[in-house]
């Protein structure tokens, strides 16, 4: 059945072909408390609430590959964090199958400078498990196919951007997730690397 996004209950859908549905969804981003009633008293203008994305419906079958389009600005990213439950939403219903499990690539990656390439996506293997964990031939099998095998003990500080980008990439396909959400996904690659996610 719907549910709010900032649960992360797995459910299936109210339609079987369909991976994701959005009725009626809403972010809208109301200044604080702090915000609104102490700094007006310092002669700080209240700021506005912005609307981020309003009413917007949409359903993806299963098997479909869609894409959001827009302007900078136009609520693309806070539609996908919405939909991977990293925020609540203003109103409306998110329904997702969860049944096979999601991977992210968020615009923005969190990186631990001192872990190497094998240890980030083998810790999002870890935390993605339900009991069993990918072995160590399949997870360096997975690193290779987003061409980063040459840097696998490689410290994520020594990386390029798009190397970096890679390994977020790698971390949204681990343990063969039925839903994922590329947020920006080629960001800081170049054109040769573009390929991986075409």
């Amino acid at each position: 059945s719907a549910r709010r996004a900032s649960t992360r209950a797995k459910t299936t859908t109210s339609s079987p072909d369909h991976n994701i549905i959005l009725t009626n969804f809403s972010k809208h981003w109301t200044p604080s408390w702090f915000r609104r009633n102490v700094l007006t008293k310092f002669g700080v203008k209240a700021p506005e609430t912005v609307i981020a994305v309003d009413n917007f419906s949409m359903k993806a079958r299963k098997g479909q590959i869609m894409v959001l389009l827009g302007a900078n600005g136009s609520g693309k990213s806070t539609t996908l964090d919405a939909i991977a439950g990293l925020n609540s939403i203003t109103s409306g219903a998110i329904e997702i199958d969860g049944t096979g499990g999601l991977g992210l690539c968020p615009q923005k990656n969190v990186m631990w400078d001192e872990l190497n390439v094998y240890e980030h996506v083998r810790i999002f293997n870890q935390l993605k498990s339900t009991g069993t964990y990918d072995t160590k031939e399949t997870i360096e099998d997975l690193i290779r196919a987003c061409d980063l095998g040459h840097k696998i003990k490689a410290q994520s500080s020594t990386l390029s951007g798009g190397q970096r980008q890679r390994i977020g990439i790698a971390r949204a396909f681990i343990r063969d997730a039925r839903i994922l959400i590329l947020d920006e996904p080629t960001a800081a690659l170049d054109a040769e690397s573009e390929e991986l996610v075409m």
